[in-house]
């Protein structure tokens, strides 16, 4: 049963050099806690002039906005499609 509260992860840390090293590691967690990442993958015609780590904007009825390239694998046959892993970061 939820009793409306919050409920906090707990964060065991050892070896932190100073008190500015434990703020910035408690402020990336906090921001790192307001992020979600979508993972997509598609399929073009292979194109092998790009790297991973590109960004690209997609425009579909399914699925739109920016994202960077993850991973991608392509077999060298006649007509076979390139496979693409897309990811991005979106604010909860």
């Amino acid at each position: 049963m939820r009793r409306q509260r919050r409920i906090p992860r707990v964060y065991k840390v050892n070896n932190i050099a100073s008190q500015d090293a434990l703020q910035e590691y408690v402020d990336n967690l906090k921001n790192d806690s307001m992020l979600s990442t979508e993972t997509v993958e598609f399929y073009t015609a292979i194109n092998p002039v790009h790297s991973v780590h590109d960004v690209l904007v997609l425009q579909h009825p399914d699925i739109e906005g920016i994202f960077f390239e993850t991973g991608w694998s392509m077999s060298l046959k006649p007509g076979e499609k390139m496979t693409h892993q897309v990811k991005r970061v979106m604010y909860l």
